[in-house]
């Protein structure tokens, strides 16, 4: 069994946001973050935009909700901590939910009408494309999902905005990859470890390997069988990508 080291709560003092100034609304917050303006009317035409983008339809108005709060919580805590860096909204929309929804509309059809599955995202970060994967999925029976992520304030972030979610079956682990025994079903991960590294270590965790590309090309994988291919464009910026699904070969 894995365990989970003893983390400080989200809202203690040194980690939590709500010691921090309060902005009067989060225009104000947005504009402290990233130097730009959060939409006035929130972020639903934005996302559909990715969504149609992507030719995937859009989800149910509580997984948009939750997308929405996840996005909220990311520009609240970036004031302090470091999240993400976007230029852009577009960049920190499709840095936030293009890979997520991909892969999710993917395993989606994969499940089927069957049970659902125990996934892992290693190096987690700021959440993506862990936890809005984990919200697009949050309507598949019986999934559940563990965040592995090393460093105190973004744990500390990740603990607060699965609260504020509230998603069943989540569950947020403190450590590297290789502290985890081999329990899980599917395996992703984004940049944390180079292509190669992480098809093996992905492999050794689990039966299904998600490993998701920008221009690096698909690495040697003894021993696994490649299962899917997608290549995609994230929409709002035309940038290529490929989401390759490895399945241990039996």
């Amino acid at each position: 069994n894995i365990r989970a080291s003893k983390l400080p709560r989200a809202d203690a003092p040194e980690k939590s946001p709500g010691a921090w100034p309060q902005a009067a609304n989060f225009n104000e917050l947005w504009a402290q973050f990233s130097g730009f303006d959060r939409p006035p009317n929130g972020f639903r035409d934005h996302l559909a935009r990715v969504f149609e983008g992507l030719g995937e339809p859009l989800p149910s108005g509580a997984i948009l909700e939750g997308l929405e709060t996840y996005l909220d919580e990311v520009i609240r805590w970036g004031r302090r901590v470091d999240l993400v860096a976007p230029r852009t909204l577009d960049e920190l929309l499709e840095l936030s939910f293009a890979d997520a929804i991909v892969i999710a509309s993917a395993e989606k059809r994969r499940l089927g009408s069957g049970t659902g599955a125990r996934f892992v995202d290693v190096g987690t970060g700021g959440g993506a494309p862990g936890i809005p994967f984990a919200i697009l999925l949050s309507e598949v029976a019986d999934c559940s999902f563990t965040f592995v992520e090393p460093r105190d304030k973004r744990v500390a972030f990740l603990h607060h905005v699965l609260g504020r979610l509230q998603l069943p079956g989540c569950r947020v682990i403190r450590g590297r990859s290789e502290s985890l025994e081999a329990t899980y079903e599917v395996a992703l991960s984004r940049a944390t470890l180079p292509p190669p590294e992480w098809v093996l270590e992905g492999a050794r965790l689990a039966e299904v390997v998600w490993l998701l590309l920008a221009r690096e090309e698909v690495p040697p994988h003894d021993g696994l069988r490649l299962d899917q291919s997608i290549e995609y464009v994230w929409p709002l910026r035309n940038i290529p990508h490929r989401a390759v699904r490895f399945v241990r070969a039996s």
